[in-house]
Parts: structure tokens; C-alpha cells; sequence
């Protein structure tokens, strides 16, 4: 997060008003998904790993999606591309 000038902020806030944008059930330990997440400044995805159990959600990474791997929106993965 820090390498990419991400604050947790930004990351609290893509979690809570993001829209889910995959979903990856076969994750360990956890499953997850991935959050999309756009502001005026910028697009932000967040992985996370949710706990059933436990009720905990986890964050995996946080990144700012690129034009290699995702459509320009930042919400659609290239075709070709995976997971």
C-alpha cells in the first residue's frame, strides 16, 4: 500500500462503498473477492479475504489497476488475462 501511495484510508473507503468485481470462493484460507472502488483522484481495487467465522474481513493487496490487465473503466479484465 505504501510503495503505491495508497493510504488506509483510501483502502476503508473503496471496502465500504466499492462495488464487488470478482469473486475468488476457492481463495485459502479465505475466500475473496475483489473491490472496485473510483474516486475523483483515482480507481482502486482491493483484494479481500472474508472469515465466515470469524467475521473478519482481510486485506490481501490494493492496487491502482492498469491498462494492461484491465479495460480502461477499470472494472473489466482483458480478455486473455487471468486471475
Amino acid at each position: 500500500m505504501l510503495e503505491r501511495n495508497i493510504s488506509r484510508k483510501d483502502v476503508f473507503i473503496a471496502v465500504q462503498n466499492g462495488n464487488v468485481i470478482e469473486f475468488y470462493p476457492e481463495s485459502k484460507p479465505y475466500p475473496g473477492v475483489l473491490i472496485f472502488h473510483c474516486t475523483y483522484k483515482r480507481s482502486l481495487h482491493v483484494v479481500v479475504g472474508w472469515d465466515n467465522e470469524s467475521g473478519l474481513a482481510y486485506v490481501i493487496t490494493t492496487y491502482i489497476p492498469d491498462n494492461i490487465h484491465f479495460s480502461e473503466n477499470g472494472k473489466t479484465r482483458k480478455e486473455g488475462i487471468k486471475k
